[in-house]
């Protein structure tokens, strides 16, 4: 009797601490959880910012590519009509504007 007294005092000692380090670990849970919870939140940020980067990049490169045809169709439209390029529409009007009319 004396044994399991004096062993239930060793447990009685023993569970005040535990209780403590329980108290702590749960604390330290809720931090951590509280921290990735924070984390997920800076990413998706971090997420959605990365993608309006690459929108606007992409809404550019359109626009540069969209400026570039159309610079290539006028210097085509040039070459085309110059009276200086052979077999050009422009050679034809310049060789029919030195001909009396008709």
């Amino acid at each position: 009797s004396s044994s399991l007294s004096s062993r239930v005092a060793e447990l009685e000692a023993f569970k005040g601490p535990a209780e403590e380090q329980l108290k702590a670990l749960e604390e330290a849970e809720a931090a951590l959880e509280a921290a990735v919870s924070e984390a997920g939140r800076a990413l998706d940020q971090a997420e959605v910012s990365v993608g309006e980067k690459v929108r606007a990049a992409e809404a550019q490169l359109e626009e540069l590519a969209a400026s570039l045809s159309k610079e290539a169709s006028l210097i085509k439209e040039a070459i085309d009509t110059s009276p200086n390029t052979p077999g050009g529409t422009g050679a034809d009007a310049a060789h029919a504007a030195e001909l009396p009319a008709g």
